[in-house]
């Protein structure tokens, strides 16, 4: 199917995870990547890392924060303590898990 001829997302063929390992995968000018995410590099060593490029945080910030809350906070707007075993995003630059953390430790975390 052409991309032209995808009407519905539930048209667009699933990638292989080794697509992510084996080319930059952008939906956009890459010149205009906010963040490269990578991959930890443990199933192919570490000189093979994937990324996945992010064109806007602000897109991953609003599909993580309010599913992260109805699924795994409490339903009062109580902000619970929340420990994370993993680097600090500021660390970690390139961890999209410790982005995403970082991200519920500011925003949700006690």
């Amino acid at each position: 199917m052409a991309p032209e001829e995808v009407m519905r997302w539930e048209e667009i063929p699933f990638l292989p995870t080794r697509a992510f390992k084996s080319a930059a995968l952008v939906s956009g000018d890459p010149a205009g990547v906010e963040r490269i995410f990578r991959t930890s590099g443990t199933t192919l060593g570490g000189d093979s890392r994937g990324e996945h490029h992010v064109m806007d945080l602000a897109l991953y910030r609003e599909s993580l924060l309010p599913n992260f809350k109805t699924h795994l906070l409490p339903e009062d707007d109580e902000k619970p303590s929340i420990l994370c075993l993993l680097p600090s995003p500021e660390v970690v630059t390139d961890s999209s898990l410790s982005f995403m953390m970082g991200e519920v430790m500011r925003t949700r975390g006690g």
